[in-house]
């Protein structure tokens, strides 16, 4: 009996807080194995992006992490150094961006973009990243190579710079994609090229995938397995075909039933209120105020995630019996 592969990228039990003491994440764990594609989501605010950013060991400014650990291929790298992480960043792990015509330097061309990538991660020769550059443009679909790499990115259509930022992320023959909101700005036909790119990417080159989004149908076209966050906590985890079947946390069950439905028949139901604030969380399930579930114990303490069904869920009434 074969083991299992073991995970690609381990975040375990991540508190990460403002230098004034204001948590934004709240003990977040998460696996991913290889070839895997995981969707994050949640609403804006819910600690999506800033779990990316901090298996990336790349917090914004006045934002730490308090305790916690990061692995990539089980090495604990959230103690490391700058210079040992800048090590990792291309050559384990790699960043695909929300906005990558922003992330891209106006006065490089793609060509160089790509070959500067491919010389620090590999240390390819000026002749072979040149070829290299090529080879990764052919890749993500931007024929004939030798036209854009002489292009500038304002040159490029927003969909033509995703592919180049996803190029750039490949330089260093990485083993873990982060996708922070990689098809938000983009058209539907953009989008649905992108999403195939991405996937055709895991499967073929064993990638990890974390997909950051807050769109579910992305998620159900592209996912493996589903993590929902809230308030800087991840309330459920489950395989995509189960949650979408039937979504265990209140939370989840009301982002499903926000989804523009195909049938007719079904409305479109909004959840009620809004994300509160990092610093005025309510007690108990933060998740409780909006809730049409609500249990007296959800408003006095704060349910752990715990396996249930064919996953995970933190919600008492999701647990309580029928």
């Amino acid at each position: 009996m074969s083991m299992p592969p073991a995970p690609a990228l381990e975040l375990e039990d991540l508190h990460v807080a403002s230098s004034d003491g204001i948590s934004i994440l709240h003990g977040v764990s998460l696996s991913l194995s290889p070839g895997e594609v995981l969707g994050l989501v949640g609403e804006s605010g819910c600690g999506k992006s800033m779990t990316g950013a901090t298996a990336m060991g790349m917090l914004p400014p006045g934002l730490s992490l308090r305790s916690g650990k990061v692995r990539i291929g089980g090495q604990e790298v959230q103690d490391l150094d700058e210079l040992a992480l800048s090590r990792l960043r291309g050559q384990k792990i790699a960043l695909i961006p929300q906005d990558a015509t922003a992330s891209l330097n106006p006065t490089k061309t793609i060509g160089k973009h790509l070959t500067e990538g491919l010389r620090r991660h590999r240390g390819m020769s000026p002749e072979a990243a040149l070829t290299g550059a090529r080879e990764l443009l052919e890749r993500v679909g931007l024929t004939p190579a030798e036209k854009w790499l002489r292009e500038y990115p304002h040159q490029l259509s927003g969909g033509m710079n995703q592919r180049v930022a996803i190029a750039r992320a490949l330089t260093g023959a990485p083993d873990i994609l982060i996708a922070d909101e990689p098809t938000t700005a983009l058209d539907v036909t953009t989008q649905a090229q992108i999403l195939d790119l991405l996937l055709g990417l895991a499967r073929t080159r064993n990638l990890a995938l974390l997909f950051v989004t807050h769109d579910l149908g992305v998620v159900a076209q592209i996912a493996d397995r589903v993590a929902v966050m809230y308030c800087g906590r991840v309330v459920e985890t489950a395989p995509v075909k189960a949650f979408f079947a039937a979504p265990l946390h209140p939370y989840s069950a009301g982002l499903r039933a926000s989804i523009p439905p195909l049938d007719a028949r079904r409305t479109i139901v909004p959840l009620p209120g809004t994300v509160p604030t990092p610093g005025a969380l309510p007690e108990g399930c933060a998740f409780h105020p909006r809730c049409g579930r609500v249990l007296e114990q959800c408003r006095k303490d704060r349910p752990p995630l715990e396996a249930f069904g064919a996953g995970k869920v933190a919600c008492y009434a999701a647990r309580a019996p029928a």
